[in-house]
């Protein structure tokens, strides 16, 4: 039996072609791994604010909502390491928590990802009454917008 690689385009016209040709095909059927589907979609209501960031902070870091919450999630499940336990690398966009972030989320009782996450929610509060931060990212949607039509 000839193997392709991915079946598609061409591959699979070859295939169709070759079906009824006894030389194409060998006696002993392939052995083939069937996998059942390993994922489930989720849906779930978040506050548009929260989306909003979301959907910036997966932008800036080239990465899809989905991937960004997919990643998100196994951090706190503990499939991946997050802030304060190991370096995430490619995963995070922080490394190791500093002492001080740790001790401030020990402190207030609360987990170091709380902490950021507050932060972030603080920032973000900032600059939506910044005027000077809301003239530059008029300026930059109107590029983007430029850019996409």
């Amino acid at each position: 039996m000839q193997c392709y690689g991915s079946v598609s385009g061409t591959g699979i016209e070859e295939l169709h072609a070759g079906r009824d040709d006894p030389d194409e095909w060998d006696e002993e059927p392939a052995a083939v791994r069937v996998r059942p589907t390993t994922t489930s979609v989720v849906s779930f209501r978040m506050p548009h604010d929260e989306l909003d960031m979301l959907q910036s902070i997966a932008g800036a870091r080239g990465e899809s909502i989905s991937d960004f919450v997919r990643d998100s999630i196994r951090v706190r499940i503990g499939h991946l390491p997050g802030p304060g336990t190991a370096d995430i690398g490619e995963h995070g966009a922080a490394a190791d928590a500093t002492p001080e972030l740790e001790a401030v989320a020990r402190i207030d009782g609360i987990g170091v990802d709380d902490v950021i996450r507050s932060a972030l929610t603080s920032h973000v509060a900032a600059r939506r009454r910044d005027p000077e931060f809301q003239a530059r990212l008029r300026d930059e949607q109107t590029l983007l917008d430029s850019l996409a039509g």
